[in-house]
């Protein structure tokens, strides 16, 4: 029983991949890829506690509970790297990196409301690249107030 139900969270996962499609729009993107994503997780989370709660397999739902926190923590690995992907480029504005990591985010505090906390491993995955892009911004911004102000003396 306990090796089926492991076999049909891997199925799940190939399913949460193909659920939604990327388009040019990068934040409505990761606005639908995290609902989905976080809703097919909750709803896994479900289905997992009511084959492993009560009566007759042997061993209540805390005896298997790591297991699905094994598979919960393999699942945000390949999901925060799909969002980063699309999300942490050169040319994608801060606005736009901003509410796709809000969006993330928010998915993983709804989580935590049905009792499975995730936002570590959301911070944790996405706080060098957050940390690179708002660096890297401070630096072209300081980039274009130097060049402004060359280019202002010479047009004078």
């Amino acid at each position: 029983m306990i090796l089926y139900k492991i076999y049909e969270l891997s199925n799940r996962s190939r399913l949460f991949n193909r659920s939604v499609k990327a388009d040019s729009a990068t934040a409505s993107y990761v606005q639908r890829l995290s609902a989905a994503f976080y809703g097919g997780v909750r709803e896994t989370a479900s289905e997992f506690e009511k084959a492993f709660s009560g009566g007759g397999g042997g061993g209540g739902a805390s005896d298997v509970r790591p297991a699905l926190l094994s598979w919960v923590d393999q699942e945000m690995e390949r999901f925060c790297a799909r969002v980063q992907r699309q999300v942490f480029s050169p040319s994608t504005p801060l606005e736009i990196i901003a509410s796709s990591v809000a969006a993330v985010r928010e998915g993983g505090l709804e989580l935590r409301e049905d009792g499975l906390d995730v936002t570590f491993l959301i911070d944790d995955q996405f706080r060098g690249n957050v940390e690179r892009t708002v660096s890297n911004s401070n630096l072209r911004r300081t980039f274009f107030i130097i060049f402004g102000s060359y280019m202002s003396k010479w047009q004078l």
